[in-house]
């Protein structure tokens, strides 16, 4: 991507707080101060924020000082089985990564940036689970659970709400953030434009691992077709 900066260790002033670096609380609060800069140009802009406390060793902090971690005593814990956390620590975690969610907003909406950014929210994959059966295909089963994650476009002052049911994946969300924010982008990649409506067929391609091999699948509005990069073998599922 021409003219794209790159904000890596050793900028930012807060402290490293695990593996992965600083806390995604301080990287939020730390990289508010680059949006707020940027947006007094008023130029269009594109910027990519990783949060990644929700992956192991899932490492929380207490935020502005209100985040609290919760304990067995506090859940349901047959309801925490049937959505297949793991462990505690994992559920904090991403309870933590919805709190820093909303620290983001609160500092766009203080920032007053807010009303013109247009936020696409998504993980690159889904967390590792214990067996659930909560939606409407067998994923965990599949496999295809492990790259099934959220995505979620948030800019109440320029986007009317809508769900979305078709497949998508990672590499539609460049094109599409560009041609929200109209910045003129090549796109040499599979990815299109998740919001075109003109297109009357989609389909999301994947790639992931099971019993320790890896396999390549295309996923549709119904089927999905696999392949074993190893063997060779297609399966197609319905």
């Amino acid at each position: 991507v021409e003219g794209i900066k790159i904000y890596e260790e050793g900028y930012y002033k807060s402290p490293k707080a695990d593996v992965w670096g600083v806390s995604d609380y301080d990287l939020i609060t730390e990289s508010d101060e680059i949006f707020r800069d940027a947006a007094k140009r008023q130029q269009p802009f594109v910027a990519f924020l990783q949060l990644a406390d929700n992956h192991p060793p899932y490492t929380t902090t207490n935020g502005a000082g209100d985040f609290k971690k919760l304990t067995e005593k506090d859940i349901d814990k047959e309801q925490f089985k049937k959505s297949g956390f793991v462990s505690m620590d994992q559920f904090n975690a991403i309870r933590y990564e919805d709190y820093n969610v909303a620290h983001l907003i609160d500092l766009a909406k203080k920032g007053g940036y807010l009303d013109n950014t247009i936020f696409i929210m998504f993980g690159d994959h889904n967390c590792t689970l214990n067996p659930y059966h909560f939606m409407p295909t067998p994923e965990y089963e599949l496999v295809s659970g492990s790259v099934h994650s959220t995505c979620f476009i948030y800019a109440p002052a320029l986007i009317r709400p809508q769900v979305i049911n078709y497949a998508v994946s990672l590499v539609d969300i460049y094109p599409t953030m560009a041609k929200l924010v109209g910045i003129p982008a090549k796109n040499y990649t599979l990815g299109q434009d998740m919001l075109d409506s003109t297109r009357t067929s989609r389909y999301a391609f994947a790639s992931y691992a099971k019993n320790l091999q890896g396999y390549i699948s295309m996923i549709g509005e119904r089927y999905m077709y696999e392949i074993n990069t190893k063997t060779q073998d297609a399966y197609l599922y319905d």
